[in-house]
Protein backbone atom coordinates (compact mmCIF):
# COMPACT_ATOMS: atom_id res chain seq x y z
CA UNK A 1 0.00 0.00 0.00
CA UNK A 2 1.26 3.45 -0.91
CA UNK A 3 0.28 6.41 1.27
CA UNK A 4 0.80 9.80 -0.39
CA UNK A 5 0.34 12.75 1.96
CA UNK A 6 1.95 16.18 2.08
CA UNK A 7 1.14 16.54 5.77
CA UNK A 8 3.67 14.61 7.88
CA UNK A 9 1.22 13.85 10.70
CA UNK A 10 -1.43 12.53 8.31
CA UNK A 11 1.20 10.44 6.50
CA UNK A 12 2.40 8.90 9.77
CA UNK A 13 -1.13 8.21 11.05
CA UNK A 14 -2.23 6.52 7.83
CA UNK A 15 0.98 4.47 7.64
CA UNK A 16 0.76 3.36 11.26
CA UNK A 17 -2.92 2.42 11.06
CA UNK A 18 -2.47 0.24 8.00
CA UNK A 19 0.82 -1.26 9.24
CA UNK A 20 -0.90 -2.25 12.51
CA UNK A 21 -3.37 -4.20 10.38
CA UNK A 22 -0.55 -6.07 8.65
CA UNK A 23 -0.23 -4.15 5.41
CA UNK A 24 3.14 -3.38 3.90
CA UNK A 25 3.23 0.40 3.69
CA UNK A 26 5.33 2.76 1.60
CA UNK A 27 4.94 6.52 1.99
CA UNK A 28 5.50 9.50 -0.24
CA UNK A 29 5.47 13.20 0.54
CA UNK A 30 4.35 14.63 -2.81
CA UNK A 31 2.47 13.77 -5.99
CA UNK A 32 5.74 13.49 -7.92
CA UNK A 33 7.36 11.28 -5.29
CA UNK A 34 4.22 9.15 -5.06
CA UNK A 35 4.00 8.64 -8.80
CA UNK A 36 7.64 7.54 -8.93
CA UNK A 37 7.13 5.10 -6.06
CA UNK A 38 4.01 3.68 -7.73
CA UNK A 39 5.91 3.28 -10.98
CA UNK A 40 8.88 1.57 -9.33
CA UNK A 41 7.11 -0.66 -6.79
CA UNK A 42 4.45 -3.34 -6.90
CA UNK A 43 1.64 -1.61 -5.03
CA UNK A 44 -2.00 -2.60 -5.36
CA UNK A 45 -3.55 0.31 -3.47
CA UNK A 46 -2.85 4.02 -3.08
CA UNK A 47 -4.33 6.34 -0.47
CA UNK A 48 -4.03 9.98 -1.56
CA UNK A 49 -4.22 12.64 1.13
CA UNK A 50 -3.08 15.60 -0.93
CA UNK A 51 -4.47 19.10 -0.67
CA UNK A 52 -3.78 19.95 -4.30
CA UNK A 53 -3.45 17.84 -7.41
CA UNK A 54 -4.98 14.67 -5.97
CA UNK A 55 -7.42 14.13 -8.82
CA UNK A 56 -4.78 14.76 -11.48
CA UNK A 57 -2.47 12.27 -9.79
CA UNK A 58 -5.33 9.78 -9.56
CA UNK A 59 -5.81 10.00 -13.33
CA UNK A 60 -2.07 9.57 -13.95
CA UNK A 61 -1.92 6.54 -11.67
CA UNK A 62 -4.86 4.92 -13.47
CA UNK A 63 -3.12 5.50 -16.80
CA UNK A 64 0.01 3.89 -15.36
CA UNK A 65 -1.87 0.94 -13.86
CA UNK A 66 -5.57 0.71 -14.76
CA UNK A 67 -6.32 -1.88 -12.04
CA UNK A 68 -4.66 0.12 -9.27
CA UNK A 69 -7.04 1.03 -6.45
CA UNK A 70 -6.76 4.71 -5.63
CA UNK A 71 -8.61 6.24 -2.68
CA UNK A 72 -8.64 10.03 -2.28
CA UNK A 73 -9.24 11.41 1.19
CA UNK A 74 -8.75 14.62 3.16
CA UNK A 75 -5.73 15.46 5.26
CA UNK A 76 -7.46 14.77 8.59
CA UNK A 77 -6.24 11.61 10.33
CA UNK A 78 -8.51 8.64 9.73
CA UNK A 79 -10.47 6.65 12.22
CA UNK A 80 -9.53 3.09 11.25
CA UNK A 81 -13.11 1.92 11.88
CA UNK A 82 -14.22 4.17 9.00
CA UNK A 83 -11.48 2.82 6.73
CA UNK A 84 -11.89 -0.85 7.60
CA UNK A 85 -14.13 -1.64 4.56
CA UNK A 86 -11.45 -0.11 2.34
CA UNK A 87 -8.66 -1.88 4.21
CA UNK A 88 -10.35 -5.25 3.90
CA UNK A 89 -10.30 -4.92 0.10
CA UNK A 90 -6.57 -4.26 -0.02
CA UNK A 91 -3.86 -6.68 -1.10
CA UNK A 92 -5.50 -9.81 0.39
Amino acid sequence: MLIIAEDAVAREVYAELFAMRGYGVVTAVSARDGFERARNRAVATVVLALSAGAMALRRRLHLLRPRLRVHVTGLAPLCFDVMSPVAQQQLH
